[in-house]
């Protein structure tokens, strides 16, 4: 007796189930994937706006399942000292599958709000607003921009311009490869270590390789020191695909043997190859 009502059993649970799926049921499906998916370096900026508290905020943030992490940096305007103050912070927020962003975050005492409707390219920016509630640096809801800057790994090239020598007519050149890696994980603030090394030939002939070098909101700071002591920097401004630099300065602080009549400062864009 108890075998047939096991078998009766079974069979009743097989033909609701048969009934949930076919017509007239309830189907059971899965959500599809949601496609925002990053992890890099972004930042978030006013359009134009000088006197507002927080001009931007730069850092790094991950999205992962629809959650936003990571940590961002407020940046002054011009009217908010204390953000100077303000540690690196972390942020949560989230993200769905049509590009609703949400991020709220701790500034001077009170909260930041983050929202934009991200597009399908993340390196092309996207509208947005924040605003700060409470603390003291509030901020009512302003208009931005909010864009993932691409990684600069690879290998970049451009023709530098004697920046003193732009001012009179004899103004020298030099040819700049630069050879970038940059890390994945970002450190304490949100930026991105990167290494690599950087090789000039025409005028001032040397190479050197990255040492402390990161690139933080697109901008690239990096330097290295020669085996005879001098000094070389690398600095630029990237656009958020990473194809391309705004004019970048190399400079050689100290008389070497590859670059005479230092010290020089030499500009110009880099073109990612």
């Amino acid at each position: 007796m108890a075998i047939h009502f096991r078998a009766a059993f079974a069979l009743s649970i097989a033909t609701i189930l048969a009934g949930c799926a076919g017509h007239g049921g309830t189907s059971i499906t899965t959500p599809p994937a949601n496609p925002y998916t990053f992890s890099g370096d972004w930042v978030a900026q006013t359009n134009g706006l000088t006197s507002v508290p927080v001009g931007k905020f730069i850092g790094a943030l991950t999205a992962a399942n629809g959650v936003i992490s990571g940590t961002l940096v407020p940046m002054p305007g011009g009217s908010c000292t204390a953000v100077f103050t303000s540690p690196p912070t972390a942020v949560s927020g989230t993200v769905d599958s049509t590009g609703k962003l949400t991020i709220t975050l701790p500034v001077t005492g009170g909260t930041a709000t983050i929202t934009a409707i991200l597009g399908t390219n993340l390196n092309a920016p996207s509208t947005g607003t924040y605003q700060i509630t409470g603390g003291t640096c509030p901020m009512t809801s302003t208009s931005m921009t909010i864009v993932e800057y691409a990684p600069v790994t690879g290998t970049y090239t451009g023709t530098f311009t004697d920046l003193a020598g732009l001012l009179g007519s004899n103004s020298s050149t030099i040819t700049v490869s630069a050879v970038l890696l940059q890390s994945a994980t970002p450190d304490a603030i949100g930026a991105f270590p990167v290494t690599g090394t950087v090789t000039t030939t025409g005028s001032c002939a040397v190479s050197f390789s990255l040492a402390g070098a990161y690139i933080w909101g697109g901008t690239l700071l990096g330097s290295g020191v020669l085996p005879g002591g001098s000094s070389q920097d690398l600095i630029g401004s990237f656009d958020p695909t990473a194809i391309t630099s705004n004019p970048a300065v190399f400079d050689d602080a100290v008389v070497s043997t590859g670059c005479p009549n230092a010290p020089k400062s030499f500009g110009g864009p880099l073109t990612r190859q």
